[in-house]
């Protein structure tokens, strides 16, 4: 659990099956996941949201972030 810059809501940093496999986002771009951060409301357990972080596999440099249920693993 990580403390959050918004009032009330708490980091997860979740468990996936791809971390640190090479996986294609929906968009056809490639990388490596690198973790999934769940963001939940400290009130009500509830969960805000869910995001994946990947790192690129070329020369970018540029990482990004997609749902985590909008990758899978790169042929």
């Amino acid at each position: 659990m990580t403390t959050s810059p918004l009032p009330g809501i708490r980091i997860e940093i979740a468990e996936h099956r791809l971390t640190g496999l090479r996986v294609t986002d929906a968009e056809g771009r490639t990388g490596i996941l690198g973790h999934v951060v769940i963001e939940r409301d400290r009130q009500t357990q509830r969960e805000v949201s869910r995001t994946a972080h990947l790192r690129p596999v070329d020369a970018s440099g540029i990482e990004w972030t997609t749902h985590p249920d909008e990758i899978e693993a790169a042929q």
